[in-house]
């Protein structure tokens, strides 16, 4: 994440290939790095970053990083490094897919800043503006997704420790977050994909197609109660619901 920045000043720019593999220690500058073709993967602090074609990675200045290309074939970027005041910044992925000026970037930025005239130069400097706003828009919505989802956290951390128990409803899990049902179903799924229903259905199936798969239990009664179900009819019919086979056929 970036955050807040002030006085940036762009002090190179390149479109070129991908090495193959590269290793960087301490970087020298804050930098954008923008995929045209291909794929480049990023191995930073231990966690594996993929740069594909369409996004942008941030890299921050005196971060320390390893890179290499997954893909042999013709792997183009652009670059655009540059020194600024950035609070705390952290190395960040964007889609660039909505920046109405990507193809200025991919197309003309390098060539304009290093060989064009003054005029050319306040022009590239506009779209790193422009840039930088798409950029804060991204992160103020992301902001606001995070702390919209965080109201259902009571739910959610409620629903780890009690998913796997008969007792357990999804009907009142919204009063433990202090909103309505409605405006925590629909949180809910924006941040999980389904509702609380299918969410739970799904964990549950999910780990009795485990145990089953496993041998360890004595009945399918007991593993449908062992996953919430004290209903052993009902689990089977979700069972085949999700897997189109009834628990007792799962390794037929």
């Amino acid at each position: 994440m970036i955050g807040f920045i002030e006085c940036p000043t762009i002090i190179s720019t390149a479109k070129k290939e991908t090495k193959a593999y590269g290793k960087i220690q301490n970087r020298a500058s804050h930098g954008f790095i923008f995929k045209i073709k291909g794929k480049t993967e990023y191995l930073i602090d231990g966690n594996t970053i993929t740069l594909s074609e369409g996004e942008m990675i941030f890299l921050p200045k005196g971060s320390s990083y390893e890179y290499k290309s997954l893909e042999s074939d013709e792997n183009l970027y652009t670059s655009i490094n540059y020194l600024a005041d950035i609070e705390n910044p952290k190395i960040a992925l964007y889609t660039t897919e909505n920046f109405y000026r990507i193809n200025y970037i991919h197309e003309s930025f390098t060539e304009l800043w290093n060989f064009g005239s003054v005029s050319d130069r306040c022009t590239c400097m506009s779209v790193f503006y422009d840039l930088l706003s798409y950029i804060t828009k991204l992160e103020a919505a992301q902001s606001i997704d995070e702390e919209k989802h965080m109201r259902i956290e009571p739910a959610v951390e409620y629903m780890r420790k009690h998913i796997y128990e008969c007792s357990f409803h999804v009907e009142k899990l919204h009063a433990r977050c202090g909103i309505s049902d409605t405006y925590f179903r629909r949180i809910f799924k924006d941040r999980f994909g389904l509702s609380p229903k299918e969410y739970v259905t799904t964990v549950r199936i999910s780990h009795a197609r485990s145990i089953i798969e496993s041998g360890d239990y004595a009945s399918i009664a007991e593993v449908a109660e062992s996953v919430g179900y004290s209903d052993p009819l009902y689990f089977s019919k979700a069972f085949k619901r999700v897997y189109g086979v009834c628990p007792s056929g799962i390794d037929d």
